[in-house]
């Protein structure tokens, strides 16, 4: 029972890191960040009323107290949450909580670790997801929305028990594709649309898109849509 929990938890940590998504140096990030235009403009991308990354207003806030409500196709509820001490708390359907920790590096957002803690044999266990090997972390939000801009990250992702595990080399790829209308749950937003790519031990994945709006945040991620949300 509890290598099947183990192998379960360590799984779904490694998955959502290639899905995406603190140490004291600026993360490994090239790219364009002049002229930035990430902030409330609504999805104008003129690089007017600049809102900076983190911020109530702008495509990623990270204001204390915020909560979005998300459904998957498969009708599961996934609910995030800023908590006091600045994390996000991702709740999906029943399993336990994971909390995320990012960073701002040069106006773009930077997950940095991840840790997911169970229960085995009636023992706490914490399952880490790091992302700060060498002070680098997973690129998730460029620092700048002009369309066409590309910004890649290279870090480092180590996934274990209580901190352990092997450190394996990741790129992670931005880019600003342009901008739609999204209809989704929570009402219909003018967003922004981002293409990830990632590239694990030389192997590219499949590129995912997401949707954000400015003074909202993540709006739609695959088949994840916004049902309703509050930002403080």
């Amino acid at each position: 029972m509890r290598t099947k929990l183990v192998v379960l938890v360590l799984l779904t940590l490694i998955i959502s890191a290639c899905g995406s998504g603190g140490g004291g140096n600026t993360p490994s990030i090239t790219g364009d960040s002049a002229n930035d235009s990430t902030g409330g403009n609504n999805g104008n991308t003129s690089g007017n009323n600049i809102v900076a990354a983190g911020e109530k207003g702008s495509y990623f806030p990270l204001t204390a107290g915020s909560t979005w409500t998300y459904r998957k196709s498969d009708q599961v509820v996934v609910t995030k949450e800023v908590t006091s001490d600045g994390r996000v708390k991702t709740n999906v359907g029943g399993e336990p909580p994971k909390y995320s920790t990012y960073t701002i590096a040069n106006n773009s957002i930077v997950l940095t670790l991840e840790t997911v803690s169970g229960v085995i044999n009636a023992d706490m266990v914490d399952f880490t997801s790091k992302y700060d090997v060498s002070s680098v972390g997973l690129l998730v939000f460029p620092s700048n929305t002009t369309v066409g801009n590309v910004e890649t990250s290279n870090y480092t992702l180590q996934v274990g028990i209580d901190g352990g595990g092997t450190p394996v080399a990741k790129t992670a790829t931005l880019t600003v594709v342009g901008t739609e209308t999204v209809q989704v749950a929570a009402g219909s937003f003018n967003a922004i649309k981002i293409q990830e790519a990632n590239i694990v031990d030389s192997v590219a994945s499949s590129p995912a898109y997401s949707w954000y709006a400015a003074g909202v945040g993540l709006v739609k991620n695959g088949d994840m849509e916004l049902v309703s949300y509050l930002i403080k």
